[in-house]
């Protein structure tokens, strides 16, 4: 069911199962106040007071979204299902301990709007703090979860499903011979964008963004 949890994801630092976040009192954030729905989204901390898992950084959301997604979370039918808890590797343990210790805040100040518009600050926004391209499209380590790649720079990760499938999110840079941007035509990037989930079990669903403002 749509936002309940239990995925899994098998990586060096242990075994980690997304949490059911559908506004189920027992099983998901029905208990929770917004107010920490919230700190969980912007600031890394969980309803524990505990650092989050960094894995999908929404920190740069603004207020306008934040609240939208918290309304959002809060408007789903409540779904009863027991997620698993989380089990860290001795890796996992130490990297907890240590480098994933403190939670991770915003960069900078969220705008309280976001913006709007075919331009350079809102593809910024949509690109960094929304659906967060560069969360796949940039190389991790897998021990840690640290950028260690080039921004946007393209990566490759494991599929959970098939581990003898490896995924390959591309180089989105300008870059002239291994950049996507720099073969393809505006035309041709919003089609590709519309295509969405080409490959089964494909993580790139974008067949839904809506029609663009031309310049």
């Amino acid at each position: 069911m749509p936002l309940s949890g239990g995925f899994r994801f098998n990586i060096p630092p242990g075994r980690f199962h997304p949490r059911n976040i559908t506004p189920d009192e027992e099983t998901g954030i029905g208990r929770f106040s917004d107010g920490a729905i919230a700190r969980a989204l912007r600031y890394g901390v969980g309803h524990d007071g505990r650092a989050l898992l960094p894995f999908m950084e929404m920190q740069g959301l603004s207020d306008e979204d934040l609240v939208a997604v918290v309304s959002y979370l809060r408007s789903q039918p409540p779904v009863r299902n027991v997620v698993p808890a989380h089990q860290f590797s001795l890796l996992g343990r130490i990297v907890k301990a240590t480098v994933l210790a403190n939670p991770v805040g915003p960069k900078e100040t969220p705008p309280r709007l976001n913006p709007h518009g075919p331009t350079v600050e809102n593809g910024r926004y949509l690109v960094e703090s929304v659906a967060n391209c560069w969360a796949c499209h940039t190389q991790r380590d897998f021990k840690t979860g640290a950028m260690v790649g080039p921004h946007l720079g393209g990566s490759h990760m494991p599929d959970e499903i098939n581990p003898k499938r490896i995924w390959a999110p591309p180089n989105l840079t300008t870059e002239p011979t291994t950049g996507r941007l720099a073969r393809f035509t505006e035309d041709q990037f919003i089609a590709r964008m519309r295509a969405g989930r080409r490959d089964p079990g494909s993580p790139m669903p974008l067949a839904g963004i809506p029609q663009p403002q031309r310049r």
